[in-house]
């Protein structure tokens, strides 16, 4: 132990276990034994330890780290313990130079069972580096291992993208991907629903709910939605298939890919679940009721993709009558309980809208080149404390929920009075998100570029000519998309509002 270092020294002890790692032992377990033996012999008495599973590609996807790394920048600590130097990162030299800095500026030494590095000494910060070099390039040579040896496994038939979809699972002992068998009751079922009872996704998923089938993750409180019946239809790895390269990662974001020869495609080692002519039929009927029409991709309305169930905050559609008037539909969108439906918003005439649309926008646009001195000076502190306020009552709303699930699972109160809680504070915060939001798109408080923005948009268009001209009805759509991010509808009895929020 260092001189520095004395039994009563802060001591943050950090361990990771990299989704890399090769060994199938516990390594955290492993890991943990070897620095609490290392606590020990030096009588610490003072740690907390860091755990978490993370890759060493790029430390911002380590929130563990990234909050020691917070709190050695503080000085919260007189010395970070790690089993070996590369456990705070084998990634970029970029991560290498941001972590090296905030321990030479904050004093911290780095300790392992075998060295102490103390990086405002020339020769520790010179054996760090060397470290990270030789730390770099082996994770390199790993990943190129892991992809090549993924890539032979594809070509041999066997799964190895992690965890496969339901109902298989991957016994660890056999290596191999096998079918659950209650999963596969219910994948059958799902099976009969759409293609013998031709039930749409979304109504396999209300049925499902309904019948309090388990979902996928097994959750409490989780239901089944109509993009998770989708997805377990068409995936081709029921139809006995396994594949490598459907994805590729960039900046560390997933994109799929679209170069085919560049997949791997092959007959996979496990049970298939479905036929081949069922696929075909899957496919088949998945084309022909996809849930959002050619029509609103394509703005044939002039409202569309824009309106807002002010209730349930899904989108709402339009249809033409046979006279060839526009209405729009009443909401009957799906409820977050996975069963019931919104059934609050009644549908109205497009042209009713298209006039409480053009009093807002029409009043927005005055406020937006007035003058400066005519424009209202904003009150109470500004925007930003109102905003303050809104995201603070959002902040307790949250608090109070999970304090009423706390009464819920210590069987102070019932499921009946749980849910009931829960709405309303649900309620209070779906109002301050979208008062924060109003305030955050208002004239009065946005910055002065975001303004300058928004007075060009609404310049290079002709509010008069957008609502009465010769306009086809896709460019008066794309017009109002412009400018409008949304429409917020409600009706109640013959009472009806609209709230615009605008780009």
């Amino acid at each position: 132990m260092t001189e520095r270092l004395n039994k009563y020294s802060r001591i943050a002890a950090y361990l990771r276990k990299s989704r890399e790692d090769l060994d199938t032992e516990d390594t955290l377990s492993k890991h943990r034994l070897q620095l609490n033996e290392y606590v020990a012999k030096n009588g610490f008495k003072h740690v907390e330890y860091y755990e978490e599973i993370g890759s060493a590609d790029s430390i911002s996807k380590r929130p563990v780290f990234m909050e020691l790394l917070d709190k050695v920048e503080a000085g919260a600590f007189d010395a970070v313990l790690v089993v070996a130097f590369d456990r705070l990162t084998r990634g970029s030299q970029k991560d290498a130079g941001i972590i090296n800095e905030i321990f030479k500026d904050s004093n911290t030494l780095i300790l392992t069972p075998n060295r102490t590095y103390d990086l405002n000494e020339e020769s520790s910060e010179m054996l760090s580096e060397f470290e990270s070099l030789i730390a770099r390039q082996e994770y390199r040579q790993i990943k190129k291992r892991l992809k090549q040896g993924k890539i032979n496994g594809t070509k041999e038939g066997k799964f190895t993208n992690g965890k496969p979809p339901f109902p298989y699972y991957y016994d660890r002992n056999t290596r191999t991907v096998k079918v659950d068998e209650n999963g596969r009751k219910i994948y059958n079922y799902l099976l009969s629903l759409f293609l013998e009872e031709r039930l749409s996704t979304e109504e396999i998923a209300q049925r499902f709910n309904i019948e309090g089938i388990p979902t996928i993750s097994g959750k409490p409180n989780a239901v089944w939605r109509q993009s998770q019946t989708a997805r377990l239809l068409k995936h081709e790895f029921h139809l006995g298939y396994v594949f490598h390269g459907k994805f590729r990662r960039v900046n560390g974001h997933h994109y799929r890919e679209n170069d085919p020869s560049k997949i791997i495609k092959v007959k996979g080692q496990h049970e298939p679940l479905k036929t081949e002519e069922q696929h075909w039929y899957i496919v088949q009927r998945l084309e022909e009721t996809r849930l959002v029409p050619h029509r609103a991709r394509k703005g044939e309305y002039i409202l569309s993709g824009i309106s807002k169930c002010a209730f349930c905050g899904h989108g709402i559609s339009w249809y033409r009558d046979p006279k060839n008037r526009v209405y729009l539909k009443k909401c009957r969108h799906i409820l977050p309980d996975g069963i019931n439906r919104c059934n609050k918003n009644q549908g109205c005439s497009e042209d009713v809208i298209l006039r409480a649309l053009r009093a807002d926008m029409e009043d927005f646009a005055a406020r937006l080149f007035s003058k400066s001195q005519d424009t209202p000076k904003p009150k109470n502190g500004g925007g930003k404390a109102l905003i303050a306020l809104q995201t603070e009552a959002i902040e307790k709303a949250n608090q109070r929920i999970e304090r009423i699930k706390e009464l819920f699972i210590d069987g102070m109160i019932d499921r009946k009075e749980f849910e009931k809680r829960k709405k309303a504070e649900e309620t209070k915060i779906q109002a301050a998100v979208k008062e924060v939001e109003r305030l955050s798109q208002s004239n009065e408080f946005i910055d002065e570029v975001k303004k300058k923005e928004r007075m060009k948009r609404w310049a290079e268009i002709d509010l008069k000519e957008l609502f009465e001209g010769n306009l086809s009805i896709r460019e008066k759509n794309e017009g109002f998309k412009k400018l409008i991010e949304r429409i917020d509808y409600k009706r109640e009895g013959k009472e009806i509002e609209i709230e615009v929020i605008y780009k």
